[in-house]
């Protein structure tokens, strides 16, 4: 029979809660009254328990780590299990070592989990904003094979090496961003502070402002009269465009645009290239099938172009076509890559194959990080440098004309 909570108040007003067992809510109802009581709420038990472990699963889903955390967190397994250390003994170390709370706290619970009786990798997987898909199956297959400890260090180097490369891809996209956003900074303040204070001087000097003088002040009137209508609509504008970008379809004309640009589209194809050979390798080392090792780093790149091209190869892989011919196909991997995987197939080394073409194009990453560093920088400043001098001489002109006049 269902149980039921209530809550009730009683004829001297005090407020009263248990638990009943009827057919229905009616016979709840029914049964309170009988009691003198009036019911004030009444909830199945059932789903008042499924409500709170909904709630339990989206708490969960929603604590994230940063991914050094994670590099960490991986490193101290690997070391703990090669100790020869009981797994939920490892657990309880490293989550007190923690330096990050939520870590911490997922790391207990993932130790309890173990502690009634799941493995490691389910345990995991309740936990999917801090353990991907490509993390837990690595785990899972090293669970199967009883090879964890030699996983947990194959899914270190892993960790480390990935968390590397979006370092540097991240540090070269926030340095140009940094400048621009100090530089925008920079002449909206001349334009609220400063030019307001010397507008009232150049108009009553009854000389004839110059371009760049009467273009600098209309700017600054704009800017202070619509300024916050502007910051809310760029604000408008950039939340809607990343909500955009996020779904499949805006994500893969996103990045069919970027591609097309000349020199950023090679540039992110060797990151793209980069990254799921380096997952590839990875996770066939750890004993993960071709196929699903496919589709997990198909979900591991932000490339919508790549992750539907993969998705397409991966539907043709599981025909019999083998892995290089339907790669070839999509028209979205270079030819190089796609040859190297062509002989790892027939020599039957594709674990090593994927390894030296990750080796490969990480270098490329790199070599064209700095590249675009070194051209990046003096453009900067050269942008810089004109807005600078634009701004000296809408101020010097009328000034010059002032003294002039003055004279």
């Amino acid at each position: 029979m269902p149980i039921f909570h209530y809550k009730a108040v009683s004829t001297t007003g005090e407020t009263m809660s248990g638990r009943l067992e009827a057919l229905d809510r009616a016979g709840v109802l029914e049964t309170l009254r009988a009691r003198g009581l009036l019911p004030v709420e009444v909830k199945d038990a059932a789903e008042t328990q499924t409500a709170a472990r909904k709630e339990s699963r989206a708490r969960k889903r929603r604590r994230k780590i940063k991914s050094r955390d994670l590099v960490m967190f991986t490193h101290q397994m690997n070391s703990v299990l090669r100790a020869n250390i009981p797994l939920t003994q490892a657990l309880a170390i490293i989550g007190n070592q923690a330096e990050s709370e939520t870590l911490g706290a997922v790391v207990k619970e993932v130790r309890e989990s173990i502690e009634e009786g799941s493995s490691l990798a389910d345990a995991m997987r309740e936990h999917p904003s801090v353990f991907p898909p490509i993390y837990v199956n690595t785990v899972h297959m090293g669970e199967v094979g009883g090879v964890l400890d030699k996983v947990m260090a194959q899914l270190a180097d892993f960790m480390e090496s990935s968390h590397a490369l979006n370092a540097e891809v991240k540090s070269a996209m926030y340095y140009p961003a940094g400048i621009i956003l100090m530089a925008v900074l920079s002449v909206s303040f001349i334009l609220l502070t400063v030019i307001p204070k010397l507008t009232p001087i150049f108009l009553e000097s009854g000389v004839e402002l110059p371009a760049p003088t009467r273009f600098l002040i209309g700017m600054g009137d704009v800017l202070g009269e619509y300024g916050v209508y502007i910051a809310l609509g760029l604000a408008a504008a950039f939340f809607g465009f990343r909500k955009w970008v996020r779904s499949p379809e805006g994500n893969y004309q996103w990045y069919r645009f970027l591609r097309a640009v000349p020199g950023l589209g090679i540039f992110i194809q060797k990151v793209v290239v980069a990254r799921i050979a380096q997952t590839m390798a990875s996770l066939l080392q750890s004993g993960v099938p071709a196929l699903e090792a496919m589709r997990l780093a198909a979900n591991t790149v932000n490339d919508g172009v790549v992750r539907r091209s993969l998705k397409e190869a991966c539907e043709k892989v599981q025909k019999g076509q083998g892995i290089s011919k339907p790669l070839a196909q999509t028209g979205v991997f270079p030819t190089l890559f796609v040859q190297m995987v062509n002989v790892g197939e027939e020599s039957g080394e594709l674990e090593e194959m994927f390894t030296q073409v990750s080796h490969a194009y990480n270098l490329e990453v790199r070599y064209a990080i700095k590249s675009f560093l070194g051209l990046m920088e003096p453009m900067v400043i050269g942008i810089m440098a004109v807005v600078v001098a634009f701004i000296v001489l809408a101020l010097a002109l009328p000034m010059m004309k002032i003294s002039e006049v003055a004279g």
